[in-house]
């Protein structure tokens, strides 16, 4: 075994900040690389090609196969939020996206 009395003081502190530091470091790096990555123009052009109507956010067709659209998921109309634009029931009693009331 190792005897950490001969280790020098100056050694074993660098060695437990690097240890301490590291993972906090490498998580940062891959926050930023995620970012990158969420930024990159590779998904402009690949949501200019799939034609996607609201941008990058895909519609019920694009996910779901055969012609599902609101209508398959209940009986209700859907309309458009008032405040933010989002697709929401006729009967609901608040946006899901805003938390306001749809009309």
């Amino acid at each position: 075994m190792i005897d950490l009395a001969s280790i020098p003081l100056a050694y074993r502190l660098l060695i437990a900040g690097g240890v301490m530091i590291g993972p906090t470091l490498l998580f940062l790096g891959l926050c930023r690389f995620l970012e990158w990555l969420r930024d990159d123009a590779l998904l402009e052009r690949v949501a200019e090609r799939e034609e996607y109507a609201d941008g990058l956010e895909p519609t019920f067709s694009d996910v779901l196969p055969g012609e599902a659209g609101p209508s398959a998921f209940g009986d209700g109309s859907v309309i458009r939020c008032s405040h933010c634009g989002a697709p929401t029931l006729a009967d609901a009693s608040a946006c899901l996206e805003c938390g306001r009331s749809p009309s």
